[in-house]
């Protein structure tokens, strides 16, 4: 018998049913979730798709288990091309239209994210990481989507603290006077449910099995509307999705990582590399 489906492994083969065969998807940095819903589609139902790696900055078919020691080994070995930093986002990016996935700290109902500043930017209450190439990807690129792993009005905010990286409305209409074609992203999956992004707004169209709309209400911290085609209800992953993501591509629970803060996490990075380290010494 297998162990009660957690919100991580919901949201990897949500993300995993939106990549389709063929597909030209981008891993970013410190973002385990994503690679295991990449991972996952490979395995099952899109094998034909190719990774493009910022760690190492390489184009690649390999594929192998998460690994944080191992990562660009994992992400240079065997790569069909190593490409410079400036060709990956201004050429390749830009040209390719690959598809993404995205983790702002704030999102509002409109798709404009913050990952720059909590508070005033001058005195900020906390420095966040920065935009670097999202800005980008946020104006030229129409294929991707954002994520976040902890549904709160912290998070979806009625207006970001700072913006860096557009989404629809009225900065998407500043942006086309200045000549830039802002597209904004095209879902936002939260481990509740999903938003897709029109110009008036967040819509509410699909949610996890357990969720209810009422709660979502309670904690999003913008107004939404409803999909006219009714609410997806989202199927919980196939006991061969669970296996393939538990025992292959992620056997040490490296995509919690984005869901755990604070002493958790220091114990969850402590158990990973003691057990990669375990492994390294074994095949030693």
């Amino acid at each position: 018998m297998m162990a009660a489906i957690s919100k991580d492994e919901m949201m990897v083969c949500y993300m995993s049913s939106l990549i389709q065969t063929g597909d030209f998807v981008v891993q970013g940095m410190g973002t385990p979730l994503v690679f295991s819903a990449f991972l996952l589609a490979k395995e099952t139902h899109a094998r034909e798709v190719q990774f493009m790696y910022t760690v190492g900055n390489t184009i690649s078919e390999h594929t192998e288990s998460l690994s944080i020691t191992y990562l660009e080994q994992l992400t240079v070995e065997g790569c069909l091309k190593k490409v410079k930093m400036t060709e990956m986002h201004c050429d390749i990016v830009p040209s390719l239209k690959v598809k993404e996935f995205i983790r702002p700290a704030q999102v509002d109902r409109f798709g404009n994210c913050n990952n720059v500043v909590i508070g005033d930017y001058a005195k900020p209450v906390i420095r966040l990481p920065g935009a670097g190439g999202i800005t980008d990807v946020a104006a030229f690129n129409p294929n991707f989507h954002l994520y976040v792993t902890r549904h709160s009005r912290q998070t979806l905010v009625d207006q970001v603290d700072f913006c860096s990286s557009v989404g629809y409305g009225e900065r998407a209409e500043e942006l086309n006077r200045m000549g830039i074609r802002a597209r904004g992203p095209q879902k936002l999956i939260t481990d509740s449910c999903v938003f897709r992004f029109e110009n008036e707004g967040a819509v509410l169209e699909a949610i996890f099995h357990g969720e209810t709309i009422e709660n979502i209400r309670e904690n999003t911290g913008f107004p939404f509307d409803l999909s006219e085609n009714g609410i997806i209800q989202i199927e919980p992953p196939s006991e061969e999705q669970l296996r393939i993501l538990r025992e292959k591509i992620d056997p040490l629970g490296i995509r919690q990582l984005e869901l755990l803060t604070g002493i958790q996490r220091i114990q969850k990075l402590e158990h990973i590399l003691l057990e990669e380290d375990k492994r390294r010494r074994g095949s030693a």
